[in-house]
């Protein structure tokens, strides 16, 4: 009787546990219209007729060139000057508005 008690208290400690589990949803990263078009630089004489618009840091580190061009393009901007990280892997810049 002892072992039948001891294997439903583990059993039912399993299945607590499991419960109490939370299911975590990936955050998927998607091109905003117009981002697509979006010119990144590393550059800054690339950018010197351009108005500056806003500084953009993009939050998500496993895609942080989509976002860094969707920050660019929240900004109204059609051209984003990386100061920090690199063209593919940008941490932080500048967006600009180019003629």
């Amino acid at each position: 009787m002892q072992y039948w008690k001891s294997i439903l208290t583990a059993v039912a400690c399993v299945t607590l546990a499991t419960g109490c589990q939370t299911a975590v949803t990936e955050r998927k990263i998607e091109l905003v219209p117009g981002a697509g078009h979006i010119r990144l630089t590393t550059n800054s004489a690339d950018v010197a007729k351009c108005k500056a618009v806003g500084d953009v840091y993009p939050a998500n580190m496993e895609s942080p060139s989509l976002e860094f061009r969707n920050n660019v393009v929240g900004f109204g901007g059609n051209t984003g000057l990386v100061t920090a990280g690199t063209v593919k892997q940008p941490l932080q810049g500048v967006a600009y508005q180019c003629p």
